[in-house]
């Protein structure tokens, strides 16, 4: 029933954030939908929050996983379009790039993870949280460069 529930509760997360995507992505532009950054800082606060707390709850987890899939579903569409914008005669070449980096990363975050994941929830909260905040980060010390960029 676990599984079933937890399933359900990212499905229903990814569904939230294509709806919000289709209904609202063309207004808000692309600087605003970057911006949902933080939706991947505040889930990963979010789990280390509960496991600080010892929620132990199912929900106490899958709720954070679910913040933080919405917001990846919220950048990365973005990310992908942001890495091929600049080479659009080797859109291919950008986008294989991208994913073999974003697999790669997320290959050693998933081992170093498993490695020290026990009895403690901790390795999973801290490597959500790091990655998270990590990107939120990466966004705005790059702001600068992408307003430079603009306006040229």
């Amino acid at each position: 029933m676990y599984g079933v529930l937890v399933v359900i509760m990212l499905a229903t997360a990814a569904f939230t954030v294509l709806v919000f995507r289709r209904t609202r992505g063309m207004e808000s532009g692309v600087r605003a939908q970057l911006e949902s950054f933080g939706y991947l800082g505040a889930g990963g606060l979010a789990l280390v929050a509960a496991v600080a707390f010892g929620l132990t709850s199912s929900m106490s987890l899958v709720l954070p996983m679910a913040i933080y899939l919405a917001g990846l579903g919220m950048v990365l569409p973005q990310g992908i379009a942001g890495a091929m914008t600049p080479f659009p005669e080797r859109a291919g070449a950008a986008s294989s790039l991208f994913g073999f980096l974003q697999q790669t990363a997320a290959a050693l975050c998933g081992a170093a993870v498993g490695w020290f994941l026990g009895q403690s929830a901790w390795p999973l909260a801290l490597g959500v949280a790091t990655m998270g905040l990590a990107t939120f980060g990466l966004w705005l010390a790059t702001r600068g460069l992408r307003a430079r960029a603009a306006k040229h």
